[in-house]
């Protein structure tokens, strides 16, 4: 029997800061306290470098709200978009999706074992897939409840679909023919 490994807990990973360059990175310090100074010569130069850096429209009506939301997200936990939760879904195609269960379906349907189906398909059609990821893929793929099940029977209903209404379209064009 197949048990799944016992899950792990990852580190929290150190929180990324960006990666400011230019005027942005110099010091912004006036030594000799003229406050006006430093406003013209550091401060609006440094403001325009941030807004540039996050791409805001400087003409923008709303660009000190859209900076401080940019550099709220970059630098507050919580302002961050929630990442997405769960198994990343594989960048497989659904044709070949498709092609791998309708082949070791077909092996099966002759009587052999999912293990010598997923064997020979991988011989035979995909020599450059491992079985073991053959293997998770059809698994996958028969299981009604999963994402690439329910993208396998929509690309199987579309296909249909595709199918009655070409012969549809060939049955038009034999009458007009004849």
């Amino acid at each position: 029997m197949f048990l799944p490994a016992p899950a792990r807990r990852s580190p929290k990973r150190k929180q990324r800061k960006p990666h400011y360059r230019g005027i942005i990175r110099s010091a912004t310090t006036d030594r000799d306290g003229n406050r006006e100074r430093w406003r013209k010569e550091i401060l609006v130069p440094n403001l325009k470098a941030l807004m540039d850096h996050y791409r805001i429209d400087h003409g923008a009506d709303n660009k000190w709200y859209l900076l401080a939301v940019e550099l709220a997200s970059d630098h507050v936990r919580d302002f961050k978009p929630a990442l997405k939760r769960g198994r990343k879904e594989c960048e497989v195609s659904d044709e070949f999706d498709h092609s791998l269960f309708c082949a070791i379906e077909a092996d099966r349907k002759k009587g052999l074992s999912i293990s010598s189906a997923i064997r020979r398909v991988e011989k035979a059609y995909f020599g450059r897939v491992k079985f073991g990821a053959i293997r998770r893929r059809y698994y996958l793929l028969k299981d009604s409840r999963t994402p690439e099940a329910k993208r396998l029977r929509a690309y199987e209903h579309w296909q249909q679909k595709e199918m009655e209404e070409a012969a549809e379209e060939y049955a038009r064009e034999k009458i007009v023919v004849t």
